[in-house]
């Protein structure tokens, strides 16, 4: 998703009173996209394809469990969004939050990620270092 659409809704929503005390989460159609799709969408823009390294799950939690805090963290939080999708696959509690693309009034069209992702190749050179989505290098 676009900055300026996270903004121009955040400025809505802090204003509706359906938002007071309570989460917000934006949760447009079409934007939950797993690592290999991004990844995939920036390949076929580029014409470029990168080297995966995939990592079992069980590999994973061994390496989570072997390595001393505070150097595990990074990898809980890599294993909690990209193996277990902890930040979308979620129930929103009424009483402490609420989907902020289901209120009425605050309609945007939202620039789906594959366009953000297509605009960013414009922005970025790869000089065959590796491709750097968050804090995971391909």
């Amino acid at each position: 998703m676009k900055e300026s659409d996270v903004a121009a809704f955040t400025i809505s929503a802090v204003d509706d009173p359906r938002t007071l005390n309570k989460a917000v989460h934006l949760r447009p159609p079409g934007n939950v996209y797993s690592m290999n799709e991004l990844v995939g969408i920036w390949e076929s823009k580029i014409g470029k394809n990168f080297e995966k390294i995939y990592v079992p799950e069980e590999e994973l939690l061994k390496k989570i469990k072997e390595a001393p805090y505070p150097d595990n963290v990074e990898m809980v939080f890599i294993y909690c969004a990209f193996v277990k999708g902890d930040q979308t696959y979620f129930d929103i509690e009424s009483s402490s939050g609420v989907d902020g693309t289901k209120l009425v009034g605050l309609e945007f069209a939202f620039v789906p990620p594959r366009i953000v992702v297509e605009d960013w190749c414009w922005w970025f050179s790869f000089g065959g270092s590796g491709l750097l989505l968050g804090s995971c290098w391909f």
